[in-house]
């Protein structure tokens, strides 16, 4: 995630900070007890693996929003906040402000989950915009690149435990499927 934040402060610095022509009607409301609602959530999933059934996780948008604001609060360093995740399309869409210093912007990614043949969720950078700037398809790989080592480190199946068989993302819902390894 540092890197990312690095990545984004680079290329603001050399480009101008425009609006995001996407608009977001609703707000996705922000609080403590949906993030710590995910986290229950993923801890009964984990329980109930331990029984060696599949396990399915359905997440929504104001849990997985209130976890992301919680974890950039506890973050300052990464220079994002306010959060927005959508989850439309199949796509995760994240909407976020970028604040360096005097640079202030908002930031636009789109993602496509899949699962991985050793049971880690992968992530696929499709957009990645800061302001009404679109990042070159190199960045956007990188940015994928940080983001699943993130997903197969300590989220990973083989430090979790679980192996995710199916991933799926359907309108305002995430559904993650697993087994114990």
């Amino acid at each position: 995630m540092g890197l990312t934040a690095l990545v984004f402060a680079a290329l603001a610095c050399n480009l101008p900070s425009r609006q995001s022509s996407t608009h977001t009607p609703q707000p996705i409301p922000v609080s403590q007890e949906a993030a710590d609602s995910l986290e229950a959530t993923v801890i009964a999933a984990f329980e109930q693996a331990q029984s060696g059934e599949p396990v399915t996780v359905v997440l929504d948008e104001t849990q997985i929003t209130s976890y992301t604001a919680v974890f950039f609060a506890a973050n300052p360093d990464l220079g994002l906040s306010a959060p927005q995740v959508f989850l439309r399309d199949g796509q995760v869409l994240v909407n976020a402000q970028y604040i360096q210093g005097p640079i202030k912007s908002p930031v636009e990614l789109a993602l496509s989950l899949s699962t991985s043949a050793d049971g880690n969720i992968q992530a696929s950078l499709t957009t990645v915009k800061l302001g009404s700037i679109n990042a070159p398809d190199s960045m956007k790989e990188s940015i994928s690149a940080v983001v699943n080592q993130a997903l197969s480190g300590s989220f990973g199946a083989s430090a979790t435990g679980l192996r995710i068989t199916d991933v799926a993302v359907g309108s305002g819902t995430l559904t993650l499927t697993g087994v114990r390894q």
